[in-house]
Parts: structure tokens; C-alpha cells; sequence
């Protein structure tokens, strides 16, 4: 669903819990229009930016729902809840900001990285590429959560997949020497992008490990705690049988 009209600066302020005026929304939508990125993903980030999609926030006020996102069930649901911070996200959002911020720890806003991306579009289209296809998987598995019950959710490696075949794509589009340049350029992305991806799933299978010990642990601990429990048990029901018997003996 797309607005009969572009929403107002206060309105997009609003929803993105920003203060800009509008000149800098205006330099945004013109660094939008001028990059090279593939014109499906550059189409998808105005139609986000827009607030062109219905959610529940707003069928909320229709009384079709209650407002609430599918995933966190806590939460109100908006367009910068559902592409930045739900807690479904939270793998992918690391991974992206790794990328364009460098630290995976300390989370940048949905805005700090589109305007990242957007200024380097210029020189690589994989960097808006990777956001537009990370923000289509929030939009598909939000839909599929809602009307289909389902909760699958893309990982970090099946976007860049994703991600990398819309980026080669393009490279089909450019001639001469600014496909050399463009190229190479998307190549060093994407092998930073691999980069960080291939960190971030060992650090996942470091901290599974340590789960998997720690659950491991507590098990024994509580058969250990349980036999020892058992043990005296059974030795204060031999003391007890013991004095009774000698009790009655002694009458």
C-alpha cells in the first residue's frame, strides 16, 4: 500500500525519532535516485522510507489489529521496529553494522547506515544492495508470520546470497571502465561483507558450545545434588528404623 502523497518531514521525524529538516531528507532521496544500485532495491528503500507500507501500527486505528508486532508481541509494530529492532533481527542488525560501522557491539540506527550506504553508492551499489535485501526479508517474513503463521526468519548468509546476485547483475549493466572500477569496488565489499558474516557464525558456534557446556554442567550438578539428596535420605531412614527398633526393643 503506497501513500496517495509523500508523507511530511515532521511525519518521517517522527516515525524515524529524528530532527531533520528538508534539505537533508531532500539530499537523501537525491542520493536514492543518483546511485547505481539496481533500480527493484532502489524502488524497495523509498517505498520503506516513505512509510509505504501497511502495518499494524496503523490498522491499529482501523481496529483490525492490535497494534502489536507478530514477532516481539510487546512492542508496537512499525516500519523501524520491523527492519531495525525487533529482536528477530538482532543477527543480521550486528552483522550490517559490522559492515558499515564497524562494530558489531555498539548498534547504529537504521538511518546512520542507510545514509552509509546511500554516500557509497557511488563508488559500490552492494552496501544499499545488502540493506535493500536485508529490509525485503523483514517485510517477507513479517507477512508470512501474519497471514501464514510461519516463523522462519532468513539468516545473515542467505541475504548475502541474495545480495550478491542482485550486485553481479548489475555489474552486467555497466561497459568499460566504470564496470572495472564498480567492480572492483563491489568485490572488496562483499568480501568484507563475507568477512564479518564468517566472524559472526563463529562467534555463534563459540557461544552455542558454551551454552550446550553450561547446560551440560547444570545437569550433572543437579544429578549430583539429587544422588547426594537421595544418599542422606536413605542413611536418616536407617538411623530413624534403627533408634525405632531399639526404642521398642527397650520397652
Amino acid at each position: 500500500m503506497l501513500y496517495s502523497r509523500s508523507p511530511s518531514v515532521e511525519s518521517l521525524n517522527r516515525h524515524w525519532r529524528v530532527g531533520q529538516n528538508d534539505d537533508i531528507w531532500r539530499s537523501r532521496w537525491r542520493l536514492l535516485w543518483a546511485g547505481k544500485a539496481l533500480m527493484k532495491h532502489r524502488t524497495w528503500i523509498w517505498r520503506l522510507m516513505q512509510l509505504g507500507l501497511l502495518m499494524c501500527e496503523w490498522a491499529d486505528k482501523w481496529e483490525k489489529s492490535n497494534g502489536k508486532c507478530p514477532w516481539c508481541s510487546g512492542e508496537k509494530e512499525s516500519l523501524a521496529h520491523l527492519v531495525w529492532e525487533c529482536r528477530k533481527n538482532r543477527n543480521r542488525v550486528s552483522w550490517l553494522s559490522e559492515i558499515c560501522v564497524g562494530d558489531s557491539f555498539s548498534t547504529p540506527t537504521f538511518l546512520q547506515v542507510l545514509d552509509y550506504c546511500l554516500k557509497s553508492q557511488a563508488l559500490t551499489p552492494a552496501g544499499l544492495t545488502l540493506l535493500s535485501e536485508h529490509c525485503l526479508a523483514c517485510w517477507k517474513e513479517r507477512n508470512g508470520s501474519v497471514f501464514e503463521k510461519k516463523r522462519a526468519v532468513a539468516s545473515p548468509r542467505l541475504v548475502f546470497l541474495r545480495a550478491k546476485v542482485s550486485v553481479e547483475a548489475g555489474w552486467s549493466r555497466l561497459r568499460g571502465e566504470k564496470r572495472e572500477r564498480i567492480h572492483g569496488k563491489d568485490e572488496l565489499f562483499m568480501a568484507k561483507a563475507m568477512t564479518a558474516l564468517q566472524e559472526q557464525e563463529e562467534r555463534e558456534r563459540i557461544v552455542g558450545r558454551i551454552l550446550n557446556s553450561c547446560e551440560e554442567m547444570s545437569r550433572l550438578i543437579e544429578f549430583d545434588l539429587g544422588a547426594s539428596v537421595g544418599l542422606r535420605f536413605s542413611e536418616l531412614s536407617r538411623v530413624l528404623a534403627t533408634s525405632g527398633s531399639s526404642s521398642s526393643g527397650t520397652r
